[in-house]
C-alpha cells in the first residue's frame, strides 16, 4: 500500500476508543472481516502489530499508541482542510462563531429568530464574553464574527469597527414606585434607594462620579447621595431593578420587559453618564466572506431599529 486510506483512519480510531472490533463496526455501519481488513491493511503499512486481541477485545500494542497520536492528527487536518474550503466558497451556508460581550448576546438573542429565518443554512455558534479568545482572533480557525464592548488594541492586525453606541438611563420596578413613590424631580432622588456602580477589571478606570449620575445630579460633588447598595456589575443592577429593590442605571438592552419602568423621560440624558461604543472583530482574511458580511449588516440593522426605539422613550436619538 503507497498511502494511507482515509477511511482505514477512521476505522483504526474508532477501534481504538472502543477497545473492541464488533462494537467499532457497529459504529461505523461495517461489518467486522471489514474492519479486521482496514486494520491488517495500516498493519501492514507500518510494518508493525498495532493492537492485540483477544476474546476480550482489541488492546493498543505500543507502536498502536504511537501510531494513534498521528492518525487523529491526519484526521483533524483532515477535517480543517474540508472546512477551509467549504469556507473559501464563500457560501451563505456553513458555521458562523461569534464572540461577543453583552451587548452582542443580548442585541443578537432577542433578534435571532429573524436571523434564522432569513438565513437558515448558517450555523450559528455563539461564545459569552470570550475576549480572551477575541484579542487572539487572527489564531482562530474558521469564520468568526466578534462583538465587543472593549476599544482596539493599540497593536493588533485584526479589524475593529465601531458600529453602535449606547448609555445607561434610570430605571425602577412599578412595584418599587408602588412602595416608595414616583421621582419626579431630582430632588425626589434624595429620599430613594439608589444602586451604585464601583467597577472591577477590566473597568476600574472609569470614574465614580461618572459611573452614578443619579448619586451626583442636583448635589455639591461633595456631597453626593449615599447609595443603596454598591455593584460592580450591569446583570447585578438588572436583578436589583427587577425584584424591586431600587433605582438603578441600565443600558436599555438589558432594560427589557414590563419589569422596567423608565424614570425622568424628557430630562434625563444619557450623557450624563457612561457611553459605550460597540465593535465588530473580524481578521483580514474574512472582510469579503459572505456570512460574516451578512451577519454585520444584520447587527448593524437591529441595533438601528433599537436605537430608534430607545428614541421613541427618552426622545433622543442615539445609535443605540
Amino acid at each position: 500500500m503507497a498511502h494511507i486510506n482515509h477511511e482505514h483512519l477512521k476505522t483504526f480510531v474508532c477501534v481504538a476508543d472502543n477497545q473492541n472490533i464488533s462494537k467499532a463496526a457497529e459504529k461505523l455501519n461495517l461489518s467486522q472481516p471489514t474492519v479486521s481488513k482496514h486494520i491488517r491493511a495500516l498493519e501492514y503499512w507500518a510494518g508493525s502489530a498495532l493492537f492485540l486481541t483477544s476474546p476480550k477485545g482489541a488492546t493498543l500494542t505500543e507502536e498502536g499508541a504511537k501510531f494513534l497520536d498521528y492518525a487523529q492528527q491526519v484526521l483533524q487536518l483532515s477535517d480543517s482542510i474540508k472546512r477551509d474550503i467549504k469556507d473559501s466558497r464563500n457560501l451563505l451556508e456553513g458555521d458562523l462563531r461569534i464572540i461577543s460581550s453583552r451587548f452582542g448576546i443580548y442585541t443578537l438573542l432577542k433578534h435571532l429568530e429573524k436571523f434564522k429565518e432569513a438565513y437558515p443554512d448558517i450555523k450559528l455558534h455563539i461564545d459569552y464574553d470570550n475576549y480572551v479568545n477575541l484579542i487572539r482572533g487572527i489564531d482562530i480557525p474558521g469564520v468568526y464574527v466578534g462583538l465587543s464592548g472593549r476599544a482596539p488594541l493599540k497593536s493588533t492586525t485584526l479589524i475593529w469597527q465601531k458600529f453602535a453606541t449606547y448609555g445607561f438611563y434610570p430605571y425602577a420596578n412599578a412595584n418599587y414606585v408602588q412602595r416608595f413613590g414616583l421621582p419626579k424631580t431630582w430632588t425626589d432622588l434624595d429620599h430613594h434607594r439608589i444602586a451604585g456602580y464601583q467597577w472591577s477589571e477590566p473597568f476600574t478606570y472609569l470614574e465614580f462620579k461618572e459611573s452614578n449620575p443619579l448619586l451626583f445630579i442636583g448635589r455639591d460633588d461633595e456631597n453626593p447621595r449615599k447609595p443603596y447598595v454598591i455593584l460592580d456589575d450591569i446583570d447585578a443592577c438588572r436583578l436589583f431593578i427587577e425584584n424591586g429593590h431600587g433605582i438603578g442605571l441600565l443600558p436599555p438592552f438589558l432594560a427589557q420587559g414590563s419589569g422596567f419602568l423608565p424614570l425622568f423621560v424628557g430630562d434625563y440624558n444619557s450623557s450624563f453618564g457612561i457611553i459605550n461604543d460597540a465593535y465588530y472583530v473580524i481578521k483580514p482574511g474574512l472582510k469579503t466572506n459572505m456570512r460574516v458580511r451578512t451577519f454585520i449588516d444584520f447587527i448593524k440593522k437591529i441595533s438601528t431599529e433599537e436605537a430608534n426605539a430607545i428614541c421613541n422613550i427618552w426622545g433622543k436619538k442615539e445609535n443605540f
